[in-house]
């Protein structure tokens, strides 16, 4: 694998929005968030947002950059993604806005150009127009997000921000399934038997002794996107990881990790998930953007504010390689206002992982505490 690039202005992000998820923590159900894809409808709010509402974002995000960087930074992400060659990879956009509301066309062209976003007008007041955008992600995703909007939207939603997410990449060096052995998982509630899988091959390894943990990087084919697995030296210090992960990014984790021969055993696990995002960006300091007041004077000269942020993210991981889609939707309401010693790097434990785009975006990232198909409502 190459060496890391310049680290994005978002880098940091991928940690941040798993360790602020005060709900992710509180859980020990298996996880699967895409921050990326909480980026990007976060992105488009904020090309919109002026004022403290603008500052209050900026500062969660961790960025200082100028609209324009901005715009440019998520136009080569998004450009890249859909280029690569190696992984099947979508990545689409879409702002649904509501019959008659006077949206600003500076910031529809902003999101056509910048974001990819495509554009549709809707009736909120019909009885189809939360299915009509449900089924949109789901077409987008290739059926893995279903009903990302679970409540039905009504006559007040003005904007409705979407971004879809779908990818399917097989690692560069694939586990045998032949040596896939059933073995026992610690999990939290007590041993699990599960398939667990073997690999012997060079990676990118570290020790994270300030974590009392230890880090592996396995690559999919094309080496644009990988797995990275931080893995608890104690059977039961993923909680104690977890409160000890800070402001570093993974990037800047991976930087000095060595080449080197380690024995993986990992296991199969494939998990759902559900995330209200409104408290997680409350704990990160965002609440201007809920309130009546909120400046979106960017967007429309109206009053409108988010009502609510909501994902829902899926994922696969087998011998062949990685499955995993993602969905996040805002909406918006009118308001009154080579190494010669070889490491093993048994997942026998709970652990945390994350998948990463070109070591500067987290496409997915969670928790594995037991490796078994879940529905994690958090």
């Amino acid at each position: 694998m190459s060496s890391p690039v310049k680290t994005s202005p978002f880098s940091a992000f991928g940690i941040n929005f798993y360790k602020n998820n005060k709900k992710l923590q509180e859980t020990e159900g298996n996880v699967v968030a895409s921050p990326i894809s909480a980026l990007t409808v976060l992105a488009m709010a904020l090309n919109g947002a002026r004022g403290e509402t603008e500052a209050e974002l900026r500062q969660a995000l961790q960025v200082s950059a100028v609209r324009e960087e901005v715009e440019r930074i998520f136009f080569e992400a998004i450009n890249s993604l859909k280029k690569t060659e190696n992984a099947v990879v979508t990545m689409a956009n879409k702002a649904f806005i509501a019959d008659r509301f006077n949206i600003k066309p500076n910031y529809v062209a902003s999101l056509k150009k910048s974001f990819l976003t495509t554009i549709e007008g809707i009736d909120f007041s019909a009885s189809d127009a939360t299915t009509k955008i449900n089924d949109w992600v789901a077409e987008a995703t290739n059926q893995k997000i279903q009903k990302l909007f679970v409540d039905p939207l009504d006559s007040a939603t003005r904007l409705v921000l979407v971004n879809a997410l779908y990818f399917k990449g097989e690692w560069r060096k694939q586990f045998d399934r032949d040596e896939t052995e059933t073995k026992p998982f610690k999990s939290t509630s007590g041993n699990l038997n599960v398939q667990m899988m073997s690999l012997s091959s060079a990676f990118y390894y570290k020790k994270l002794d300030q974590y009392d943990a230890q880090l592996v990087e396995i690559p999919y084919k094309g080496n644009e996107f990988s797995m990275v697995i931080i893995l608890p030296n104690k059977e039961d210090g993923l909680t104690e990881l977890e409160g000890k992960l800070g402001q570093q990014n993974l990037t800047e984790l991976l930087f000095d990790a060595e080449w080197s021969r380690v024995n993986i055993s990992l296991p199969r696990f494939k998990i759902e998930s559900s995330h209200d995002l409104k408290p997680l960006m409350q704990k990160m300091g965002v609440n201007l953007i809920f309130l009546n007041g909120s400046d979106f004077s960017g967007i429309t000269d109206e009053n409108v504010s988010v009502t609510s942020i909501v994902q829902k993210a899926y994922i696969d991981v087998n011998e062949e390689g990685s499955e995993a889609a993602a969905a996040t939707g805002i909406s918006m309401e009118l308001t009154s206002a080579p190494g010669l010693s070889g490491f093993n790097f048994n997942c026998d434990h709970p652990f945390l992982y994350f998948v990463l785009f070109k070591r500067a975006f987290t496409i997915f990232g969670g928790r594995v505490s037991k490796p078994t198909i879940t529905t994690d409502i958090v």
